[in-house]
């Protein structure tokens, strides 16, 4: 009988240190928690330890039965563990619970291993905690399968049910066998052993299932890492065909601009040459208006030298003005940057207020013109007095057609926070609020004779010189313009 006592649990403490080894290829699955890879091996670990000393026990020393049974107990509490890892996080109380009643159990089976119980109390011990033991694992593994239903789990379960039926049968047979002689383990009968044997081999399939289990998770998620593999590069296809969709799509945008590109040169011909006629008409029209009155100075002999130098400056001034915007159109639709220089404000509306002041006096209209001295900004001179002129024009026509009451054109410039703001307003029937929405689009126009350029090419001045031009409508009447233009840094 100690025969095979020796050889069963020294092939069990072999098989089971060769199975520790494989034990830790589930740690490789990253899926299962730390806290459980801890429990496994601490499960198979004591195990081993398990079957070596009760092997050691086996060569007729009984005091290291001990230790086997504290470690059987551990196996226990540790697979127990495990599983309510697998359902939810282990809290320290429970850990602390536990410690304390190995210490106790230690304790105990120490001194009932001394003499004080007999065989068949240190039987019940044991078997009344190992029953209770496997109760709280299959109740966590019952837990678990409620949302895992692996084969493997409930293998683990029915294994650990076979585990009390024969727990209970060896110690009811036991009891009905052996003597008052029977001091330990090793010395009970055949009935005994077959059951205790029985037991271990329980025991031994029980981890095989568990070890099982992980490598189910293991293999489980490589394959569903191989499905993602696979995934990915049916999206990766698809995603070489969507690109090369793309590309004939950019391929035919490209195409298409080349083609808009090569009509907008026969737009950009049109719109400068009704710009060109636009922006001629005011100095060609005041020049036809000096050479008439020259004319009718002549004709009347009332010419004298101080009104012929008169008109003859403002024949150059005219002259110079339409060469001014023959230049400032061609920079504006060659797409050239136009040279900047640091300009006074004042001077570029004096100027202004000089060409225009003697339509604005024979139309009665009171000009009101507020600008700080020193407000300097970064600009070419030439386009900026084109827009101001622009939109003074569109003011004195507006309040020509105003029938009664005064007539009042405002401007003024000043600068705040690194920008020279700049209005022009007039008190005049405004603009429909119809037109509001498209008042700087190209050919858009409210006059029945207009071309729909000026406010256009005053917004496409204004935004080559990084600045905005928006209009307000007057509560009181009228059309207010707002330009705001960089400041010159000083």
């Amino acid at each position: 009988m100690p025969i095979i006592n020796q050889i069963f649990y020294i092939f069990v403490a072999t098989f089971m240190a060769g199975f520790a080894l494989n034990a830790f290829f589930a740690f490789r699955d990253k899926s299962i928690s730390r806290e459980a890879k801890i429990y496994w091996g601490l499960s198979v670990s004591l195990m081993t330890i398990s079957a070596t000393s009760a092997a050691i026990a086996a060569f007729d020393i009984p005091a290291v039965l001990a230790l086997s049974n504290l470690t059987v107990v551990g196996v226990f509490v540790s697979q127990a563990l495990l599983f309510r890892s697998l359902n939810r996080s282990v809290d320290k109380r429970l850990l602390y619970y536990v410690a304390a009643m190995l210490v106790v159990f230690a304790i105990a089976i120490s001194v009932m291993l001394t003499g004080v119980v007999n065989f068949g109390g240190r039987l019940l011990f044991m078997t009344t905690v190992l029953f209770t033991l496997v109760f709280w694992q299959m109740k966590e593994i019952h837990q678990l399968r409620k949302r895992d239903q692996s084969v493997h789990l409930g293998c683990i379960f029915y294994m650990l049910l076979l585990f009390k039926v024969l727990m209970l049968l060896r110690f009811y047979l036991v009891l009905q066998h052996i003597d008052t002689s029977v001091q330990y383990v090793y010395q009970e009968g055949h009935i005994g052993l077959f059951f205790r044997l029985a037991l271990a081999a329980v025991c031994l399939f029980e981890f095989i299932f568990i070890a099982n289990y992980f490598h189910e998770k293991l293999l489980l998620r490589e394959q569903q890492a191989r499905l993602d593999v696979e995934k990915s590069g049916a999206d990766l296809q698809a995603s070489n065909h969507e690109k090369n969709k793309i590309q004939n799509l950019l391929d035919e945008r490209e195409q298409l601009i080349k083609t808009l590109m090569r009509s907008n040169k026969t737009s950009t011909t049109g719109a400068l040459t009704a710009s060109i006629a636009h922006e001629l008409n005011q100095p060609l029209g005041a020049s036809l208006l000096n050479v008439q009155h020259l004319k009718a100075l002549l004709q009347n002999q009332q010419l004298t030298p101080e009104i012929e130098l008169e008109i003859f400056n403002q024949l150059e001034n005219d002259t110079r003005r339409a060469g001014n915007i023959i230049q400032s159109l061609r920079a504006i639709f060659s797409e050239k940057s136009a040279s900047t220089a640091v300009c006074v404000l004042r001077e570029l509306l004096t100027a202004t207020e000089c060409v225009m002041k003697t339509e604005i006096r024979a139309k009665n209209i009171l000009l009101d013109l507020f600008v700080e001295p020193s407000v300097k900004l970064m600009c070419n001179s030439g386009q900026i007095q084109q827009v101001i002129m622009n939109l003074v024009n569109n003011a004195v026509d507006a309040l020509t057609q105003k029938q009664s009451g005064s007539r009042t054109l405002s401007i003024s410039g000043f600068r705040n926070a690194g920008r020279v703001i700049l209005t022009i307003e007039d008190n005049g029937p405004g603009i429909p609020e119809a037109q509001h929405g498209r008042l700087f689009s190209l050919l858009e126009s409210d006059k029945p004779s207009g071309l729909g350029l000026g406010l256009w090419l005053c917004h496409h001045i204004v935004t080559n010189h990084h600045g905005s031009i928006r209009h307000e409508a007057v509560l009181s009447g009228g059309a207010r313009f707002i330009i705001e233009l960089p400041a010159a840094i000083e």
